[in-house]
């Protein structure tokens, strides 16, 4: 007779909230290896779930930690753990531990105890099961948790990802993350998005247990075939697709458009973000009466109607100026449809735009070399750039293509 196995994911938003709508299609792949699949959301709300769910145990349970959990934190710096991660910060990141990082690791250590007792209490329910596999979506400081519940447990399977903001101790301002030298080196396996971020693992952070490090991209969903016709349009359309906050660098695209002039040129960008009226003030400043530009902002739209307009739309380019990336979803999802990008050599972002995609630019560019590379793609024979599109909707289908990664993912898990 086959184990019954349960598995446990932990994640930050989902079901309640946008920003991993990626987890429902993996669910999917994931139910026919699993007797049982338990979501712990860590997000507050407790409201009508947005992305539907069926046959799945919904969990909301925040570690964040309250006023009094904060000061009974301080207890942790009897913990061996803690004078640990000390070592590790000093000899393994040369960095100087601040009274920022310091609370943090206290901190973290109390939310991984919080996170303990309450997954063994889930487990604890949950008898029937001879396998669990525990999952953290991101890597998340509750993966200190994994690793105490699973100690000298070999019924337990310790999975986290590694992305991109978990994950670049640059994308924090205090240039940490607590713990991911212990997190990376004691949980079972850690599946990379990129092989970027599997090299910042093995080099920043040091760890030393290299076969518990595995490349296994993510994706996107695309069930249609790339747009076969030559676009008649004479006007030449743009997508952009992120939050707006300061490191996607949105205003660049504007400086850029502003100094075209010989080019008719649409701009669409999807997203919303605390930024997003400065952003508006800056389009209507800087391009309001520019006769060859349109733009429109759209702000926050579901993922099914971003795609939707992919397949509806012939869009001509993507754009993409992160100061910091991992490998964007936005991209995966824009090549899918045969749509070249233009995006800056950050993160793991060489590892699907190339020279037959796209442009690769470099992270410090000027609005100058932005505009000159829009301006160069959109001078090209309609010929030349349905090679560029061919090229993207390969791309995709080769590393990129989440019906497979997330088959690949499940079928690995369901193993165990």
């Amino acid at each position: 007779m086959d184990e019954r196995k349960h598995l446990i994911i932990v994640t930050n938003n989902f079901p309640f909230e946008h920003g991993e709508h990626l987890l429902k299609y993996e669910i999917d792949y994931m139910k026919s290896h699993f007797d049982k699949i338990t979501l712990i959301c860590q997000s507050e709300l407790n409201q009508t779930e947005l992305y539907a769910t069926t046959d799945i145990d919904v969990k909301s349970y925040s570690f964040r930690l309250n006023r009094t959990e904060k000061l009974l934190s301080f207890r942790f710096l009897l913990d061996t753990l803690f004078w640990k991660e000390i070592y590790t910060i000093l000899f393994i990141y040369h960095k100087w531990p601040s009274l920022k990082i310091l609370a943090v690791i206290i901190q973290s250590l109390a939310i991984g105890e919080k996170g303990q007792q309450y997954i063994k209490r889930l487990i604890d329910q949950n008898t029937s099961f001879e396998r669990t596999v525990l999952y953290s979506w991101w890597t998340h400081v509750v993966g200190i948790a994994f690793i105490r519940i699973s100690r000298k447990r070999r019924d337990i399977l310790t999975i986290t990802r590694a992305r991109a903001v978990d994950l670049y101790f640059e994308r924090k301002q205090i240039g940490y993350l607590p713990f991911r030298n212990h997190i990376y080196n004691r949980l079972d396996k850690t599946y990379c998005i990129s092989n970027d971020g599997l090299n910042y693992i093995r080099d920043k952070i040091g760890v030393t247990f290299l076969s518990k490090l595995t490349l296994l991209r993510i994706g996107s969903i695309n069930r249609h075939d790339i747009k076969s016709y030559v676009d008649k349009s004479v006007v030449f359309t743009i997508v952009s697709c992120s939050n707006v906050i300061g490191l996607k660098r949105i205003e660049m695209i504007i400086d850029a458009l502003g100094d075209i002039d010989a080019v008719l040129v649409n701009w669409i960008h999807f997203g919303d973000g605390p930024l997003f009226s400065r952003i508006e003030n800056k389009a209507r400043s800087a391009l309001g009466l520019k006769s060859n530009i349109t733009y429109s902002l759209k702000g926050f739209v579901e993922n099914e109607e971003l795609l939707n307009f992919y397949k509806d739309s012939y869009v001509d380019l993507f754009v993409n100026v992160s100061k910091y990336e991992g490998v964007p979803v936005s991209i995966m999802e824009a090549m899918s449809y045969g749509i070249p990008a233009i995006a800056t050599d950050v993160g793991g972002v060489s590892e699907i735009v190339n020279e037959n995609n796209g442009f690769l630019l470099p992270s410090n560019l000027s609005k100058e070399t932005l505009s000159r590379t829009i301006h160069h793609y959109a001078l090209l024979s309609k010929e030349c750039q349905f090679k560029y599109r061919v090229s993207a909707r390969q791309t995709w289908e080769k590393e990129w293509n989440a019906d497979r990664n997330f088959r690949v993912l499940s079928e690995s898990l369901g193993k165990y």
